[in-house]
């Protein structure tokens, strides 16, 4: 999964390529090579590991290879996963309410804690459509 930050492009002498494919432009690293005795040829080990920002063709958004290959690199603070989707968001939400709801744990929970504990569930109303 690409990261929605940009960083610059390395600079590795014969080591990074460039590869398009239909819009995009990928950025892939060559980490080493195996020699083929058979067909007498180098066959070139190569991993992908940005891709090329449409804004600024030095900048690329990194993926997790990136890391592996270039640790120490300086990669701006990313935010965290839950302000990418707004399912991510409400996921961990829906799971709690959901469970609390199958095992009727509101009920039980009051007799120790009180009606008052704050884990009541509320069935979710739609807004008007209006």
């Amino acid at each position: 999964m690409y990261k929605n930050i940009t960083v610059q492009i390395p600079t590795v002498q014969g080591k990074i390529i460039r590869k398009r494919k239909g819009e995009s432009t990928y950025i892939l690293f060559q980490y080493g090579q195996v020699y083929n005795k058979d067909k007498q040829y180098a066959i070139p080990q190569r991993a992908i590991i940005g891709k090329v920002s449409p804004d600024n063709e030095n900048l690329m958004f990194p993926n997790e290879k990136f890391q592996e290959f270039f640790p120490d690199a300086e990669i701006p603070e990313e935010l965290p996963e839950e302000y990418r989707s707004c399912s991510l968001r409400i996921g961990s939400y829906a799971v709690i309410r959901k469970v609390l709801k199958e095992y009727s744990l509101p009920g039980m929970l009051a007799k120790w804690f009180g009606e008052n504990a704050g884990i009541a569930v509320r069935p979710y109303v739609l807004p008007d459509s209006r």
